[in-house]
């Protein structure tokens, strides 16, 4: 997570549900969590990977969340991808938050 502000080290993800490993869909449900004392707005990108025949993992898709959370709050968000070729086989999570002002 990045970001600036008191705001940040009170934003958390949590996994809700995850099916990457199975077909060539792939489909996360995140819990955003905002445990400050501020609201903040977040931009979050759920990227998904593949492994290669190797073992590297590389991009297989990117999917956009953003929004925003009052003190207190959380929502539970979903990113999808159907994708033609290989599957993916697992997601990661980058996160930017900025503080708003109470």
């Amino acid at each position: 997570v990045t970001g600036t502000g008191s705001c940040v080290e009170g934003f958390r993800v949590v996994e809700e549900a995850a099916r990457v490993a199975s077909g060539r869909s792939a489909e996360v449900s995140l819990r955003f969590v905002n445990e400050s004392d501020a609201p903040l707005s977040y931009d979050v990108q759920v990227v998904f990977e593949r492994s290669t025949w190797i073992g590297n993992a590389i991009e297989s898709g990117r999917v956009a969340l953003d929004g925003s959370l009052d003190a207190g709050e959380s929502v539970v968000r979903t990113a999808a991808m159907e994708k033609r070729g290989p599957g993916s086989t697992g997601y990661e999570v980058e996160a930017s938050v900025t503080c708003e002002a109470p």
